[in-house]
């Protein structure tokens, strides 16, 4: 048992308290989704949804949290863009930690 651990059973005790097992672990900024992962959900949702994506790259990935508070709701945000300049060409891709998919277009 480590000390972090100790001083908050011991403060449980104390004040009548209930410690929940995840406040005992350390806050990790690692999304639930990993990138790989968001990517393969993306591809996925565009096949259902007949998006064809063959003349397009992944130009862009990056994580974003909506940040400050507890409910930092990241989520991946994934660009592909046409390999020849078509203005608009853009497919979005908003990728949330439980996996869902949301589709936007250039204009």
């Amino acid at each position: 048992m480590n000390y972090r651990t100790a001083v908050l059973l011991v403060v449980s005790i104390l004040f009548g308290t209930a410690v929940f097992a995840g406040s005992l672990q350390k806050d990790s900024r690692e999304p639930a989704v990993s990138l790989e992962t968001a990517i393969r959900n993306a591809r996925k949702h565009f096949k259902e949804k007949g998006i064809d994506i063959s003349s397009q790259y992944l130009d862009s990935a990056s994580l974003t949290q909506n940040l400050p508070g507890p409910e930092r709701n990241p989520k991946w945000k994934l660009v592909w863009e046409e390999k020849t300049f078509v203005k608009g060409g853009q497919t979005f891709a908003e990728v949330s930690m439980d996996g869902s998919v949301k589709v936007a277009f250039g204009e």
